[in-house]
């Protein structure tokens, strides 16, 4: 799964997509959005001279049910590459990450596996394609294929339900024609922040379900500035890749202090991949359709995560990384009737140019002699990351107001389970005076207002230490930590058109962290 790319001439840039109806998940029950397999191949020569023909490709779903305590929620991501592989030709491998929180059963599952078009008695070149651009309707299957090798397996796929671990085979998926459209592909490098709530499980057997948890805690910015946050989409290229330095607010002793989660399979300092990372874990097809998986070293099968944990690397450990990321925008997310249907407000989506946001997860662990040294468990979380504005780019006299939407995981009550919950966002800016009046409505049936001032000397605000937002019930607060953002063609000041950030909620056993994104017009 190893690719050097060279930068010739690009003869071929198909962005691609294709129905299946199905995906390799389970949990995915009621309504629920799951979007096409969406690929891109870059076309261009590789470092020998001979055509690329490699493309990535993902799909992803989202289930999200009722509100509060009665919400069920589950996240899926398939990554994947197709290539022309020893032996077995053109073919699509790569695999699966899901997760999900059943509130009113009072469990969170994880689920993974293999998906490969190729089966170990299958003749060659599965996907039927122009150049390496899939053009006719094939079948994915539950197995594991190395495209280094050729090697193709029968594998089954890890699924834990409320009374333990199971394995499966998910159905043979049958995918439609898929059908090409425009390529939109420019090389970006985004920056931003995190939040979400982790609990962490220790002790006992290493097989679940686990019986010692800690209370859940705030995961956000290990420094509070976007820096943090990085992801890196490269214009010559389908690949991703992502680095999450975070870090815990209150954690408990066995909790997670510091960790950087790492994702996809793209790393802009070694644009060649000395490291052997493994490049079917992530696939860039626009700036608003991405998505990736734990990133991790490819050794003929064996994937060791490079994601760090306390500042040791897992692998260094025996440990393990199930982690995945996508666009809110894949998975249908970033609408009205979404967000509306998990607040008290009606609430519109920031129709941001250039500024995205998401959903990311992270279940990382290790355990020893069978026993169970410990498990991250974030479930649910968000993302969201802009383009860098500069600080001569912002005013020093006027005003303007960014309107947008706020959303949070959500622990209210002592147990470990969450729930995601939405609002409305608005800060009026006075350039002038440096600060900000930040309004959020409706989130989990609050209303925040406060605040937030600007961090001398960078393009970032903040709500003052001792001064977060105030909320109308339960003593509730809000901290807020955020930037600006550079916009689109539609904003009438593009360098700085749109904001983003993190928020974090407290309150009397209530806990809360998400984030925030906003444009001005």
């Amino acid at each position: 799964m190893l690719a050097v790319h060279g930068f010739g001439s690009a003869t071929r840039r198909h962005s691609y997509s294709t129905t299946t109806g199905a995906s390799p998940a389970p949990y995915l029950t009621g309504a629920f959005t799951v979007s096409p397999i969406l690929g891109y191949e870059r076309g261009g020569f590789n470092a020998d001279g001979t055509p690329d023909t490699t493309s990535r490709q993902f799909q992803a779903g989202l289930s999200v049910s009722g509100r509060g305590a009665a919400q069920n929620a589950t996240l899926f991501v398939t990554t994947s590459e197709i290539s022309n592989a020893p032996n077995i030709g053109y073919t699509q491998a790569g695999g699966f990450n899901a997760v999900t929180m059943r509130n009113g059963a009072h469990w969170y599952g994880v689920a993974s596996g293999a998906v490969s078009s190729a089966t170990p008695t299958s003749a060659p070149n599965t996907v039927p394609n122009a150049s390496g651009t899939p053009n006719a309707s094939y079948t994915l299957y539950n197995t594991t294929t190395n495209l280094d090798s050729g090697v193709v397996s029968n594998s089954q796929s890890y699924n834990f339900v409320q009374s333990g671990p199971a394995h499966y085979n998910f159905n043979p998926i049958t995918t439609a024609t898929p059908t090409l459209s425009a390529s939109n592909h420019p090389d970006l490098a985004l920056q931003g922040y995190v939040g979400g709530l982790m609990v962490t499980a220790y002790g006992g057997s290493s097989t679940p379900p686990y019986t010692n948890y800690t209370a859940p805690y705030i995961v956000t910015n290990v420094s509070g500035t976007p820096g943090d946050v990085s992801i890196y989409l490269p214009g010559n290229s389908s690949e991703v890749g992502a680095v999450f330095n975070a870090a815990s607010v209150g954690a408990p002793s066995r909790g997670m202090s510091t960790s950087s989660y790492y994702f996809g399979g793209y790393d802009p300092s070694d644009p060649n991949n000395t490291a052997g990372l493994n490049e079917a874990r992530g696939a860039y097809v626009n700036p608003s359709n991405f998505a990736g998986r734990a990133a991790v070293v490819f050794n003929n099968g064996a994937n060791a995560p490079i994601s760090t944990r306390n500042g040791q690397a897992l692998s260094s450990i025996g440990g393990y990384a199930n982690q995945l990321l996508v666009t809110a925008q894949s998975v249908g997310a970033n609408t009205s009737s979404f967000l509306s249907s998990i607040s008290s407000a009606a609430v519109q989506p920031c129709q941001c140019e250039s500024t995205q946001w998401g959903f990311w997860s992270a279940v990382n662990g290790a355990d020893s002699n069978g026993s169970l040294v410990f498990e991250d468990q974030g479930v649910l979380l968000l993302w969201v990351a802009g383009v860098p504005t500069t600080l001569g780019s912002l005013p020093t006299t006027g005003t303007a107001t960014y309107t947008g939407h706020a959303i949070a995981d959500i622990a209210n009550g002592n147990g470990g389970l969450t729930y995601l919950a939405a609002g409305t966002f608005s800060a009026a800016v006075d350039f002038g005076a440096r600060n900000g009046a930040i309004t959020i409505n409706g989130l989990d049936g609050t209303n925040y207002a406060g605040t937030a001032v600007w961090v001398p000397s960078t393009t970032s605000f903040a709500t003052p230490m001792g001064s977060p937002l105030t909320g109308n019930i339960g003593g509730r607060t809000a901290a807020l930590a955020g930037s600006f953002f550079q916009g689109g063609a539609t904003n009438t000041t593009p360098l700085y058109g749109e904001m983003g950030g993190s928020i974090n909620l407290t309150g009397t056993n209530y806990l809360g962290s998400g984030i925030f994104v906003a444009r001005k017009p």
